[in-house]
């Protein structure tokens, strides 16, 4: 059952707990929009879930900044507190299509940061593109120079590669971003760590800043 009605939200809950053996969630994402439900239901649906103690917060994902602010200026008791987008050093050119997928553009961020409301980010490492000579960039993404040269040489100097270099820019710029990464090893969930555990000075910071719009 998709979208967002009431009874889908129940029951695709329901179901997920069963599976998942735990009688509720901390966080509860809507991950597509769904412009044929009422926002109104949606989250007075999400709302019930939080009040019976099935979740016990609500996050959106995949929402443009005018779906944001109508979602948020809707009434509800328990609004939307996070808002997980596609995010990652590199950006797409505007004419790519990533539908579903909905950017974490500066509209939004600037949103994001208005509203208080938590951002996350997910494709961070453009699966594996960023260190894997065998996993070209996704079409519509590239690396000018400048950006190439920033990845390379503050990973040398933190001892990180290019895709924790990314994750640690994440969470230490200005407009902080929490990475949602896929592991498949304990490695992987290693090296994520170890990744946002380092902290990159202010002015490297703002050089990958620079770096990736030039």
């Amino acid at each position: 059952m998709d979208g967002l009605s009431r009874r889908a939200i129940r029951t695709q809950v329901q179901d997920s707990l069963r599976r998942l053996d735990v009688d509720h969630v901390d966080v509860l994402y809507t991950h597509i929009d769904d412009a044929n439900t009422a926002l109104e239901e949606t989250l007075d649906a999400l709302s019930q879930l939080v009040d019976e103690g099935l979740t016990r917060t609500i996050a959106s994902s995949n929402l443009t900044a005018a779906r944001l602010t109508e979602a948020l200026e809707t009434p509800s008791a328990h609004p939307y507190t996070a808002l997980q987008q596609r995010f990652s050093y590199l950006e797409p050119a505007p004419s790519t299509d990533l539908s579903p997928h909905v950017l974490l553009d500066d509209e939004v961020s600037s949103l994001c940061s208005e509203l208080n409301l938590t951002r996350l980010g997910y494709s961070p490492l453009l699966s594996g593109a960023y260190t894997r000579a065998d996993r070209p960039l996704p079409e519509g993404y590239e690396m000018g120079p400048a950006a190439s040269a920033a990845l390379t040489e503050i990973g040398n100097k933190y001892r990180l590669d290019r895709g924790q270099v990314v994750l640690s820019w994440m969470v230490r710029r200005r407009e902080k971003v929490i990475p949602v990464v896929g592991v498949s090893t304990p490695e992987q969930v290693q090296s994520a760590w170890e990744a946002v555990t380092t902290t990159l000075n202010s002015s490297d910071v703002e050089w990958l800043e620079r770096a990736r719009h030039e």
